[in-house]
């Protein structure tokens, strides 16, 4: 049964999937900012000064900087799916396992892993889809700066259709973006389908 403490843990997880995204991204903002930000602060109070920098002003940082907010935000949304596919694996075969001393690698790999592949395969889908749909944390954060280093596909069709006024070329990248997008979800449902009959 779970426990109130159990309950608050999972809670705090799913907090960042709660938060929209254009509230993740100033939040990242003003933690990034080079003069007041807390990363910089929180380096030059560990004695790591010479680390500080601008995160989301130079070239090499920016975009890296972009992924480690996005990863924050889908944490939760994450552990939330995979904990819900850790349920779903019946406890009889943990215990069976546990009587035959099979130790807890062995019993992750060989129970935990291949039952919560499904699971697995659908937050792939999910996780290269949005790769391909990422627009609000980069407009927030960088607006594709700096010289274009943290440009991504959204951005880019955004300014193609909205900036220059070349609708033809920003439909193409949004057409694109759809076959891309859809090849990969069909291979990937046929190869989760493929392993569903092996197993």
């Amino acid at each position: 049964m779970q426990t109130t403490s159990e309950n608050d843990i999972r809670a705090v997880y799913f907090v960042p999937s709660a938060i929209s995204l254009t509230v993740a991204g100033l939040l990242f903002y003003f933690i990034y900012e080079p003069r007041m930000g807390i990363l910089n602060a929180a380096l030059e109070f560990l004695g790591l000064g010479n680390f500080t920098q601008a995160w989301l002003g130079q070239e090499n940082t920016a975009i890296f900087g972009i992924i480690a907010m996005s990863q924050w935000q889908g944490f939760g949304y994450c552990t939330l799916l995979f904990a819900v596919a850790l349920q779903r694996v019946p406890t009889e075969l943990y215990e069976a396992a546990s009587i035959d001393g099979v130790g807890p690698f062995r019993r992750f790999f060989s129970i935990s892993l291949p039952l919560v592949r499904e699971m697995s395969s659908l937050m792939m889908i999910v996780t290269v889809s949005g790769a391909f749909q990422v627009f609000n944390e980069v407009m927030v954060m960088t607006t594709g700066g700096p010289n274009n280093s943290s440009q991504v596909l959204g951005t880019w069709l955004y300014r193609s259709g909205f900036v220059r006024n070349d609708f033809g070329y920003a439909a193409a990248i949004a057409t694109a973006v759809f076959i891309i997008t859809l090849v990969l979800a069909v291979l990937q449902l046929r190869i989760s389908r493929r392993r569903r009959v092996e197993w």
